[in-house]
């Protein structure tokens, strides 16, 4: 088995912690878990990220080095690992680390894989679970000749139905998908659908409120490590050149920081474009490119318009998590019916993220759509099906030869 440990690189030698909830001699030769905390590893404290290998935890030859995305001081060191015959591998971010490397490795632990967490360029898996961006998934897919399970990223929707109450949580509810963690999660709501009621209410003034509380010193709104500043503007631009377009809120980079200039740091911002300039097929594609990121299109519709919602909605190329906001049955009915995201929270509650509940979590409507944590999930991903016939006699003490047929 192989995986990943961090470990100060400064660590108290005699600070170890053994699983104590578990019977003790059942462990009596488990390693340790590792003594970092997360909240104290600096460029006076790095981290060196180990790998188990046969039993011990070891170090590496060469390396890669991490900045700290508040201040761009090398603060983790990274393994480069030259490894051979490897037979599966898991390749996901670090931001849920128990949500999804945890989940995705004990799945693969559960039906007898020994797997390898950030497998190596050079090894030759057969198969690999892959959680992370869009155009990577399809690149890797090529690479490894389709051996792939793949979560990847969406362009994660929310609609709000015609029915209008409750307008303080709902908003409050909108402003934590998009923009906690600084919209750095593959259930971030990135583009938000709102019924021509809730235009009228002050649905927008209220979620504008609240995105405006986001701060650097507390870290509500923070460093975005893969898309940069320049970058998130330079979208919003394009947006904003499209006829009927208008920026709702944000729109500027933060100031007074010290963040590196190769992570992005912006306000929370949510930019309007209208529902048939989204349909365009010269505007789509723009639209609907995720920026991972605080960021959301907004976009209104009429009631007779929902066909053309339906219509945004199918053409999104993946198909990851939705929130159909309504209790309105027949609402509701027609959005489901006519949708095919593998996770979709329905009801007045309805999220794109931080649902109360495991549950099935993966993109759907591509065969290599990998989900977690569930039973179906775990052998979707990390079993094949195959079969064995048996067939062991006995045979007739008069059998003979037959005729060829």
């Amino acid at each position: 088995m192989f995986a990943s440990l961090a470990s100060r690189s400064l660590r108290n030698k005699g600070s170890i912690i053994w699983f104590s909830s578990f019977n003790l001699s059942r462990f009596a030769h488990s390693l340790p878990f590792a003594t970092v905390k997360a909240e104290e590893v600096s460029g006076s404290q790095p981290t060196e990220v180990l790998n188990l290998v046969q039993g011990n935890w070891t170090s590496s030859s060469s390396w890669n080095t991490i900045p700290d995305p508040l201040n761009g001081e090398s603060f983790i060191k990274v393994a480069e690992v030259n490894a051979k015959e490897i037979q599966v591998a898991i390749i996901t971010p670090f931001n849920f680390p128990l949500e999804i490397p945890l989940l995705q490795l004990m799945g693969a632990l559960y039906m007898g894989n020994k797997p390898i967490l950030k497998v190596d360029s050079k090894a030759k898996p057969r198969m690999t679970l892959f959680t992370g961006s869009s155009r990577v998934a399809e690149k890797l897919a090529v690479d490894l000749s389709g051996r792939i399970k793949v979560e990847d990223a969406g362009f994660d929707w929310k609609v709000l139905g015609p029915d209008v109450q409750q307008e303080d949580y709902i908003a409050w509810v909108c402003d934590q998908d998009a923009y906690a963690c600084s919209g750095q999660k593959c259930s971030a709501q990135s583009m938000l659908f709102i019924h021509e009621n809730w235009s009228k209410s002050s649905f927008l003034e209220k979620l504008s409120g609240l995105a405006a509380r986001r701060k650097l010193d507390d870290l509500t709104v923070g460093p975005v490590l893969t898309v940069t500043t320049q970058a998130m503007l330079d979208h919003l631009n394009k947006l904003l050149k499209i006829n009927g377009s208008k920026l709702l809120f944000g729109g500027e980079a933060l100031q007074n920081h010290s963040i590196p200039a190769v992570y992005g740091a912006i306000k929370p911002t949510a930019v309007f474009v209208p529902l048939e300039e989204i349909l365009e097929e010269e505007n789509y594609d723009l639209v609907t490119k995720e920026i991972f990121g605080p960021f959301q299109v907004v976009t209104e519709y009429k009631h007779n318009q929902l066909p053309l919602v339906l219509k945004a909605l199918e053409k999104m190329h993946a198909h990851l998590t939705a929130a159909v906001v309504s209790n309105d049955p027949l609402f509701v009915q027609d959005i489901i019916g006519n949708s095919v995201n593998g996770t979709t929270y329905v009801g007045l509650r309805a999220r794109t993220t931080g649902a109360p509940q495991n549950h099935w979590f993966g993109p759907a409507g591509d065969p290599r759509g990998a989900g977690i944590g569930t039973p179906e999930a775990i052998k979707l991903v990390w079993s094949c099906h195959r079969e064995v016939i048996y067939d062991v006699g006995p045979v007739s003490q008069n059998w003979r030869t037959p005729q060829p047929t």
